[in-house]
C-alpha cells in the first residue's frame, strides 16, 4: 500500500513600535499564518487489502488547510519608578478547509456493516469549511514597591467563537521577593484558558 504524507507551514510577523515620551509606548502587530497537511492513499490497494470484513470498505485522502491572520495591540506605562502598567489586546481570525476525497464499495445490504461488498469502487466527496474567531484583552501592573519585592496583579479576557463559543476571565497575581543577587522567591497565582479543540 503506498501512503504518502506531507505538512507544509508558514508564518510571517510585523512590528512596529512607537515611543510616544519617555515613560509610555506602543506596539502594533500584524501576522498571518499558513498551513496545510495532506495524506494521499492508494484506494485500491488499501480496498484490496481490508483484512476484517466487519472494516468500513472505504479509504479516504485528505488536504487540510488553514489560513490564519491578527492584529496585536499593546501600551506600556511607567509613571514612576514603581509600577510599569502594560495593556493590549488581540484579534484572530481562522479559516480551516478540510477537503475528503473517499473510495468505497457499494454493500449488497447498506444497513449491515458486515455485508458482503459489491459492484465497483465508488467516489465520494467530504468537504466543509469553518471560520473561527479569538479576541483577548488583558491589563497588568507590576508594582515595585522597594529594592526587594515585586508585585505582578493583572485581569486577562478571552473569547473563542468557532465551533462552539467559549470565554473566561482570568485574574492573576505574581509575587517575587528578592533575598540577594543569588536567590530569589517567585509565587504564582492565575487562570489559563484553554480553547475548544
Amino acid at each position: 500500500v503506498n501512503e504518502f504524507q506531507k505538512e507544509n507551514n508558514q508564518y510571517g510577523h510585523m512590528v512596529w513600535r512607537h515611543d510616544v515620551s519617555s515613560n509610555q509606548f506602543f506596539s502594533i502587530a500584524g501576522y498571518a499564518r499558513h498551513t496545510r497537511a495532506t495524506f494521499t492513499t492508494d484506494p485500491l490497494n488499501v480496498l484490496a487489502f481490508t483484512p476484517d470484513t466487519a472494516e468500513p470498505f472505504s479509504a479516504s485522502s485528505q488536504d487540510r488547510t488553514a489560513v490564519s491572520g491578527g492584529v496585536r495591540f499593546e501600551y506600556t506605562y511607567v509613571p514612576n519608578k514603581e509600577h510599569l502598567i502594560k495593556t493590549g489586546m488581540q484579534i484572530d481570525r481562522t479559516q480551516a478547509t478540510n477537503k475528503t476525497r473517499i473510495s468505497a464499495f457499494n454493500r449488497l445490504d447498506p444497513n449491515d456493516n458486515t455485508s458482503v461488498p459489491t459492484g465497483s469502487v465508488i467516489g465520494l466527496n467530504a468537504d466543509n469549511r469553518l471560520i473561527g474567531w479569538r479576541q483577548e484583552f488583558w491589563v497588568q501592573d507590576q508594582w515595585t514597591p522597594n529594592a526587594h519585592w515585586t508585585f505582578n496583579l493583572g485581569v486577562r479576557a478571552d473569547a473563542v467563537q468557532y465551533i462552539v463559543s467559549e470565554g473566561q476571565v482570568s485574574p492573576r497575581i505574581g509575587a517575587t521577593y528578592t533575598y540577594n543577587p543569588s536567590h530569589a522567591f517567585h509565587a504564582f497565582y492565575g487562570r489559563q484558558f484553554t480553547p475548544p479543540n
